[in-house]
């Protein structure tokens, strides 16, 4: 009879497994610091009441965290990226039922043709 992995060799008593350690994405979140990360920093040298930036938090993989300039770059690239395709797309579309427009209507007169010299 194999033996159970899982029990001790009285096979009564359950054999506690090893700890695991968390998966690189689970050590530390990847997001936005809150806005209790900027009340904690120090005031602007300008003297205008304005706070620093918070200091980067990275990610357990040793990734640079989200920044806010980063993700509107990256959401600007993006709409753009859709307006041009979605642009281009229109075009084609538009070429392409013409042409379907004038296959048809070559088809139709082919058709017409064939009636009146039948």
């Amino acid at each position: 009879m194999p033996r159970n992995p899982l029990t001790g060799p009285d096979r009564s008593v359950p054999v506690p497994l090893p700890a695991t350690p968390p998966p690189p994405w689970r050590e530390q979140p990847l997001f936005l610091p809150g806005p209790a990360a900027f009340k904690a920093s120090r005031p602007h040298p300008g003297g205008s009441g304005r706070r620093l930036r918070a200091p980067a938090r990275t990610a357990g993989m040793g990734l640079e965290a989200l920044r806010l300039r980063v993700v509107r770059w990256a959401l600007l690239v993006a709409f753009g990226a859709g307006v041009l395709v979605g642009w281009q797309g229109g075009r084609a579309r538009r070429r392409f039922l013409l042409w379907r427009k004038r296959w048809l209507q070559s088809r139709l007169e082919a058709a017409q043709k064939k009636l009146e010299t039948a």
